[in-house]
This record gives C-alpha cells, structure tokens and sequence, in this order.
C-alpha cells in the first residue's frame, strides 16, 4: 500500500466513513471513539509530513563507480542530501562511506557517529 492511500483510508476512518464502499460507519463502530479517532488523525497527518521512503540502494554494496561518483560529487561541492539522492542511499550511509574514504572528518558536524 502507497502512503498517500494509508493516509486516504486514515482519514476516511477518522471521519467516520468506510474506506472501501463509503457511507458511514455503524454507530458502535470503535472508529467514533474520541482516542480512537485522535489516533487516526495523528497517524494521517504523520504520513503526510514525514514522506521519508527508503533509499533504493539501502544496504547494497558500494560500487566502484558509486564510490567514485560520490567522490567527484563530494569535491564539486555538492551536499551531503544531494549526494544521497542521486546515489539512491541514506544520508547516513554518503556520510558514512566519506569517513570511510577518508574525504570527511569523523567529528564533521552535521553527522550523528563517531568512528
């Protein structure tokens, strides 16, 4: 299931409606409870403001090339964010892999480890 269908079901139950067929739910439905409700709207609104997706190379060996186009990215100037986007990787993984190829301090701020 894709975010923007979790938060259309979320907000759907929220508002008393069924998701799938619509109308509203039946009274005793455990969707009109105060918590219940507060719940799904707080999960909804959670989904729309923290759009976070995993990286596509999450976990996945370095390539040379990779190594190398983070490299030249990195002396170009480019940030550390979009160094992540274009490598399909976290930003705690370009930071880290820099450290590693000796092409940023361990204690640079703006990353969260030391090494």
């Amino acid at each position: 299931m894709e975010r923007a269908e979790a938060r259309r079901v979320l907000s759907c139950l929220a508002q008393g409606q069924h998701p799938i067929f619509g109308g509203a739910l039946p009274d005793h439905s455990v969707c009109h409870e105060v918590d219940v409700v507060r719940a799904l709207v707080l999960a909804a609104k959670e989904l729309e403001r923290n759009p976070k997706t995993p990286a596509v190379r999450a976990g996945a060996p370095w390539s040379e090339d990779e190594e190398q186009r983070l490299r030249d990215g990195h002396e170009a100037g480019r940030s550390r964010a979009e160094l992540s986007k274009e490598l399909g990787r976290s930003r705690g993984a370009v930071t880290a892999r820099l450290v590693k190829l000796g092409l940023l301090e361990p204690d640079t701020p703006g990353h969260r480890f030391r090494v």
